[in-house]
């Protein structure tokens, strides 16, 4: 059976609506995240394989493949203020100037080019 993103927010929709809660409000709160989640996943499959421009580049660790300057590419992430190779952790010199997600597959660790 294959469970779409919709379905998965329909089911939490019904059980924020339906079940008891605790008096925090935890299972609230968590099933907010996972909705929160299944979303920032399901736009990042919309994305993937596609370059981005760089004013759209999520700076939260996120690994992601980027175009530094022609024919120069890289996997970094955004930390400590500054855009990061993930191989050694050194700051790139000259900001990216297009993104695209990396290959999310399980087991996978090189990018879609």
């Amino acid at each position: 059976m294959t469970v779409t993103t919709d379905d998965a927010i329909a089911f939490m929709d019904h059980a924020m609506r339906n079940w008891p809660l605790n008096g925090m409000g935890i299972l609230t709160d968590d099933l907010e995240d996972l909705r929160a989640a299944l979303e920032q996943r399901d736009a990042r499959i919309r994305m993937d394989g596609a370059w981005q421009p760089i004013e759209t580049v999520p700076k939260d660790e996120t690994q992601i493949l980027v175009e530094v300057r022609a024919g120069y590419f890289a996997v970094v992430s955004y930390w400590s203020d500054a855009w990061r190779e993930t191989a050694n952790g050194l700051a790139l010199r000259n900001p990216p100037i297009r993104w695209m997600p990396i290959c999310t597959t399980q087991g996978a660790d090189h990018a879609h080019v």
